[in-house]
């Protein structure tokens, strides 16, 4: 880890003084003394202005236009999160003095040792300048691993404090010893926060000591590397689900490099994950990446996924060339067809659009609760409210079925789909919701997905429209050819559906309300023209573009 000389002198004193610090307080619980109380309190204030001299100089570093680049940035982010648990521990030990006026009979302090509380953070703490200084990323790992065993030390002297208060008389004293034994247990919180902050600067990421296990654990499964001396990581874009999602990259022995996806987050979520992409490798093998390790602990769980390689349409779409953007859109339409061709099975499938939004309410209205309007009036004219407005285009959409059932994706954003210009191939990733459904649910989302990008640029706005108007077309062009007369009308369903639910996702309010309304208008429309004939419906595309 890069640290000019000043901060490093100034990390070195501050390590030290919160050394003795620890120590002072130690022996202050068993011998107290009046000289000993002023070096604690007295030393606290040294320590808090070593603090803020190393963190005006780390901010002072990465604001500089001499740093080198964003590695350097990360280390200082990493000494400032350092010098700030380090005065909290000793902020700490203040606190545990502080209590010692709340024991009333010192035998109950003799009762109780401190002593391996006391040790294990010192221990701690003797290992952050190595663990900072000569960036020591195994050693960082073992600092972590201190935390664990201060909790398991705390917890069974919990055990024993709740044990003794039901039969003592010192009950003042033992819950005094209790804060004590909770403020050491924090230390470890402390030094925890510093391992995983070295650990992060090392990796190039953000990672907590969990996740870095579930890492550890699914490279170790995948016959890679899990040395934290080998690994990097690099965020790899936003998920509204929490997974995080990191692309590493695992040195090898012959001085090569595997990629790989890691993504770690709620067990139920990538769970279905797993079960989506299983079933569409036996449904419709090489779309899916391949899933190398799986990891469960608790209530989270991890995967280790093929790297792809390409961009996503997203990517294309704002930054490709006109001629890229034109064959990417023609290889995802046409292997999009394909999967519908090759996974058709007959029986008809419901329309759940209308249902589908009826569970995003709540979240909806959450984000934007002016969209909870009941109906009123505008002069003469009524104005349904939104929920009555589903209630009118529930009742058409239960007179409709799609006329057979594919393999859909489930939530075919311009993101979860991959396009490698070198072989012209296309790849599906974020397969939780894949399904046997109607086609309608991946083509309403996959169009509202361009539509809602917050990019206002007339050139590339123009790119999208015409994007938005190709996948349509060529979607309709299918539906004439295998005779699906209801195509329009569950489209703009769908399309409604993604509209509406869209606006839990997007915080400027202009650009929500006119998603709101253009949700809205479909769905009167659909209502006033869809009633009797909805094989007579046609979508009015103009809604689709800005």
């Amino acid at each position: 880890m890069y640290i000019n000389e000043s901060v490093e002198e100034n990390l070195r004193f501050l390590i030290l003084e919160v050394q003795q610090q620890l120590q002072r307080t130690a022996v202050y619980i068993d011998d107290p003394s009046l000289d000993l109380l002023d070096s604690i309190l007295s030393r606290d204030d040294y320590i808090d202005n070593l603090k803020t001299v190393i963190q005006r100089k780390c901010f002072s570093a990465a604001a500089s236009p001499g740093n080198d680049g964003s590695s350097h940035v990360e280390h200082l982010k990493a000494i400032v999160v350092v010098a700030a648990n380090l005065e909290r521990i000793a902020d700490f030990c203040e606190k545990i003095i502080k209590q010692l006026t709340y024991i009333e009979h010192n035998e109950v302090l003799e009762e109780y040792d401190f002593g391996n509380l006391f040790a294990s953070v010192m221990e701690g703490v003797s290992l952050i300048e190595k663990v900072v200084l000569e960036n020591d990323a195994k050693l960082a790992i073992t600092l972590c691993a201190i935390e664990r065993r201060i909790d398991d030390l705390f917890a069974g002297m919990f055990k024993r404090i709740l044990s003794d208060l039901s039969s003592s008389t010192q009950a003042q004293s033992l819950v005094t010893v209790l804060f004590i034994g909770r403020y050491l247990e924090r230390m470890g919180d402390s030094l925890l926060n510093i391992g995983e902050a070295a650990m992060s600067a090392f990796l190039g990421e953000r990672i907590k000591i969990g996740q870095f296990d579930a890492l550890e654990e699914a490279l170790d499964a995948a016959n890679l590397s899990p040395q934290i001396s080998n690994l990097s990581l690099e965020a790899m874009g936003e998920t509204k689900s929490g997974c995080r999602i990191d692309l590493v990259s695992s040195r090898q022995v012959d001085g090569g490099a595997t990629m790989v996806i890691f993504k770690e987050g709620r067990r139920q979520k990538l769970e279905k994950e797993k079960s989506g992409v299983e079933y569409w490798d036996a449904m419709m093998p090489g779309i899916a990446p391949t899933i190398y390790a799986h990891h469960q602990d608790g209530d989270t769980g991890a995967l280790l996924f093929e790297y792809l390689d390409g961009a996503t349409y997203e990517q294309i779409l704002m930054k490709g060339n006109a001629q890229e953007l034109g064959t990417a859109l023609d290889n995802i339409t046409a292997t999009m067809q394909t999967v519908w061709k090759r996974t058709q099975r007959m029986g008809g499938t419901p329309v759940e659009f209308i249902a589908q939004i009826r569970t995003r309410l709540d979240d909806i209205y959450t984000v934007h609760p002016g969209f909870a309007l009941q109906d009123g009036y505008v002069g003469k004219v009524s104005i349904p409210s939104f929920e009555d407005l589903l209630e009118s285009a529930a009742k058409i959409e239960s007179q409709l079925c799609a006329p057979f059932r594919v393999l859909v994706h489930g939530d075919f954003n311009i993101d979860n789909v991959i396009f490698d210009t070198k072989s012209n191939r296309v790849r599906y990733i974020d397969l939780h919701r894949a399904a046997m459904q109607d086609y309608v649910q991946d083509v309403s989302v996959f169009l509202v997905s361009n539509f809602r990008m917050q990019v206002f640029d007339p050139a590339v706005r123009t790119r999208i429209n015409q994007s938005v108007l190709r996948f349509k077309k060529s979607a309709a062009d299918f539906a004439r050819e295998i005779g699906d007369h209801t195509f329009e009308c569950r489209l703009a369903l769908g399309i409604a559906r993604s509209f509406v639910t869209s606006t839990r996702f997007v915080l400027d309010k202009e650009f929500a309300t006119d998603m709101l309304l253009r949700s809205r208008y479909l769905l009167e429309d659909i209502v006033a023209n869809a009633g009797r004939r909805p094989e007579k419906y046609r979508l009015p595309e103009e809604i689709l573009v800005d």
